[in-house]
Order: structure tokens, then C-alpha cells, then sequence
């Protein structure tokens, strides 16, 4: 399958409810997703670069949908401050052998998220994507409201 005929599928299948899709097309290397009320254009490439800010930058396109590779996570990582400039960008990476994505609006993100912690966030859903399973932390069990603990019985002698 194509990453074209991917993001045609994902759109449709995002729009069952709404119901508000109307048309999708394909216009060289942008998939133009028209709903009532809006046009959303999205720039459909197996590689991210500079065209794709860009053409974000001047309004052309509203999403991007790129390959989920190493590349191109290494160029959205060293140019993210340009993609959360843009209000209403959409950056959506797909694993065409997994079938698996992962969407971020990096404007939304980045007044959200930790920026310390920004490349280890989208690292773990870029894996994620990739068939690689998060490491899950293991919690302190929490306490029971009237539960004593060791350090409740120091405190009483």
C-alpha cells in the first residue's frame, strides 16, 4: 500500500461518524480532503524536509504524512521549534508494514509538554509506531486512605 492510499483510508475511516467527508483527491504529491465547511490539504512524502516547512509556512498544506523512519523523526526533532509555530499543522508518521501511525499538532504539543523531556515523548510513540513496546515503570502500590505503613509504626514509638 501507498502512504497516499494510507492517509485516503485513515481520513475515511476517521470520518465515519461525522460524516462530514465529502471528496478526497489526490493532486500530485498533496491529498486534498474536502469536508463541508473546509479544505484540508495534506503534503503526502516518504521523506520530511525543508520543502515541507516550507510549504507549511505559506499555508499551503495544513498536514504533512511521511514515513515513520528515523529521518525523518531526526529532522522533525532538530526542527521543531519552525513546526510548533504553526497553529493548525498536523504531522502525521506512518508505519506502512505495521499499519501503525502516530499524529502530533506540534503548536498544541508544545505548550503542553515538558520541553526537557520533548525528544524522550515523541521517541517513545515513534517507537511505539515501529513495533517496540514502551517500558512500563513499576508504581509504588498506592496506599489505602486507613492503611498504616513502616513508617507509620516508627512514628508512634
Amino acid at each position: 500500500m501507498e502512504l497516499v492510499d494510507w492517509l485516503k483510508n485513515f481520513l475515511r475511516w476517521k470520518d465515519q461518524m461525522d460524516q462530514r467527508l465529502k471528496e478526497v483527491k489526490v493532486e500530485g504529491n498533496l491529498l486534498v480532503a474536502v469536508y463541508e465547511g473546509k479544505t484540508v490539504k495534506y503534503l503526502v512524502s516518504s521523506s520530511c524536509g525543508k520543502d515541507c516547512i516550507v510549504r507549511a509556512k505559506s499555508g499551503e498544506v495544513q498536514g504533512i504524512c511521511v514515513e515513520n523512519v528515523e529521518e525523518n523523526f531526526k529532522f522533525v526533532i532538530s526542527h521543531w521549534k519552525e513546526f510548533s509555530e504553526m497553529p493548525n499543522l498536523c504531522l502525521i508518521f506512518v508505519n506502512l508494514d505495521l499499519g501503525e501511525k502516530w499524529i502530533i499538532f506540534p503548536y498544541t504539543h508544545s505548550r503542553i509538554a515538558d520541553p526537557s523531556t520533548l525528544e524522550q515523548g515523541l521517541r517513545t510513540m515513534f517507537d511505539v509506531a515501529n513495533g517496540k513496546n514502551a517500558e512500563v515503570k513499576q508504581e509504588k502500590k498506592a496506599r489505602k486512605m486507613f492503611e498504616e505503613s513502616e513508617e507509620d509504626a516508627e512514628d508512634e514509638e
